[in-house]
């Protein structure tokens, strides 16, 4: 009993790999994925579902932030769907001695291990791979695409999480004056809490361009550091949820 609930609970099922024999991952279940770290080169991406979530992704390395869902979907569902091309003895696969890409993926207890080598010369795009105790083959360009995605890639480009009704607090400033809107029950006043109360509209309109701001591409930090030293504008916005993170952005 205790070896079928620690060791062979780890293992892959006959019934599972009968029905994946041509998948290059012979068990494979979307919802059971809980982590997924693919190293390219220096940089070690690491995607890792959150605790009690279904769908909430965050990025462990080399941020930690949240991750952008639909894009791990995506992902998830190209390692479900991937197949194995050809298999091809292992001296013939090139480009393994230093892979492109370095894997390892937790589906519920199973781990699997990989490397994703050179392209292989045919089909167009497709590319060498080893699965640890599942031999080589060939892999499609689909698969080799997904896997050599960067980091930023799968950053969330969402830049204020919160709406009118999940924020307490919301500042902006300029090097000249600022504005305050601070929350009292289910309106908002004008500096403080005996202030001018605020227009729904205007709120709504606020918020509302808030939600659309995303992020077109990704800096270096140094550089964005450089670039928001001096800010024309600087929004603070302070949710109602204890230890939820204030989001401020510099302009």
């Amino acid at each position: 009993a205790a070896y079928a609930l620690f060791v062979d609970r780890a293992a892959i099922s006959d019934g599972d790999r009968a029905a994946r024999k041509n998948d290059v991952f012979p068990s494979f279940r979307v919802d059971e994925v809980r982590r997924v770290e693919l190293t390219h080169g220096p940089e070690v991406l690491v995607l890792e579902r959150a605790p009690g979530t279904g769908a909430e992704w965050m990025m462990t390395s080399p941020r930690h932030e949240h991750a952008d869902p639909s894009v791990v979907d995506v992902l998830t569902r190209e390692l479900e769907m991937a197949t194995r091309l050809r298999d091809v003895p292992p001296a013939d696969a090139a480009g393994m001695d230093a892979p492109r890409v370095r894997g390892r993926i937790a589906v519920g207890a199973i781990e699997y291990r990989f490397v994703l080598g050179g392209e292989a010369a045919r089909p167009d795009g497709s590319a060498y791979m080893r699965v640890e105790g599942e031999g080589t083959f060939v892999a499609g360009r689909s698969l080799s695409v997904q896997l050599l995605r960067g980091a930023d890639a799968y950053r969330d480009r969402t830049l204020v999480r919160y709406g009118l009704g999940q924020a307490a607090r919301l500042d902006l400033r300029t090097p000249k004056e600022g504005l305050t809107l601070e929350r009292t029950g289910t309106t908002f006043r004008l500096g403080d809490a005996s202030g001018l109360r605020a227009s729904r509209v205007g709120l709504e309109r606020l918020f509302g361009v808030l939600a659309e701001v995303r992020a077109e591409s990704f800096l270096d930090d140094a550089q964005a550091d450089l670039a928001t030293a001096n800010p024309t504008l600087t929004v603070a916005l302070e949710p109602r949820e204890t230890g939820r993170p204030r989001v401020r952005l510099l302009i």
